[in-house]
């Protein structure tokens, strides 16, 4: 996120981690026969305090 879509403002913090370390998901994806968990990110808007989670790998064989 460049630029946030609620307030307007470009003072973003990216991919800062949440709580003690970055959480994963929950969404599960396959690697080599394994089945992974997706970590996520977030991005933080340090204007009006809005936040953005996404994940960096979206090309996955998501099960």
């Amino acid at each position: 996120m460049d630029k946030c879509i609620y307030c307007g403002s470009n003072n973003i913090e990216k991919g800062i981690s949440v709580g003690s370390g970055n959480f994963k998901t929950g969404l599960r994806h396959v690697n080599f026969l394994v089945p992974q968990v997706e970590w996520f990110y977030a991005d933080l808007c340090k204007d009006c305090g809005s936040v953005r989670i996404y994940v960096k790998e979206t090309n996955r064989n998501w099960d």
